[in-house]
């Protein structure tokens, strides 16, 4: 993202209505279904996530394998329960485990504890722990265009697969 973009949370946090800014900047592309829109966001509560929240109508919620980020995300889950109230609707979520290493007794733990936890909601697709999903932004390139033969990258295109399998983004 944008450094400016770190500037909104104080220079808007407490204005009024601004959660719902984006959703109402997005309401002419609702008529277009062949044109989904994505919003990627940081791992934070703050007025972008928020209003990000309110103008989703689904949630993918990528998460590592380590205690910290899975109370990260519980806590997440907990504030779209309450989000739905005000929203009158129920926000779709998908859970994706990132940075896997079948290899680490941590992250097989993990797996178990989302698995029991999120059930269905937990994508089949793993992101495996790959150096080229770390080096690839820092080369100011995505991925695809960095690596495309890595295992992050197909990783990434199973997913993709199976959320439009899923009807994800539909």
């Amino acid at each position: 993202g944008h450094p400016d973009l770190s500037k909104v949370d104080a220079l808007l946090g407490s204005a009024p209505g601004v959660a719902g800014t984006l959703r109402k900047g997005l309401e002419r592309f609702a008529e277009q279904p062949e044109s989904p829109v994505l919003i990627d966001c940081a791992p934070a509560l703050g007025v972008l996530s928020l209003n990000a929240l309110f103008a989703a109508k689904r949630v993918l919620i990528p998460v590592t394998a380590d205690y910290l980020a899975i109370q990260g995300l519980n806590r997440l889950d907990l504030a779209l329960n309450v989000l739905e109230g005000p929203l009158k609707r129920q926000i779709e979520r998908r859970v994706v485990l990132t940075r896997f290493d079948e290899g680490k007794p941590l992250c097989r733990e993990a797996l178990v504890t989302l698995k029991s936890r999120y059930g269905s909601r937990l994508c089949e697709t793993r992101i495996s722990d790959d150096p080229a999903l770390s080096e690839s932004p820092a080369h100011g390139m995505d991925v695809f265009s960095y690596a495309s033969e890595s295992t992050g990258a197909h990783d990434y295109r199973l997913l993709t697969m199976e959320l439009l399998s899923k009807g994800f983004f539909e």
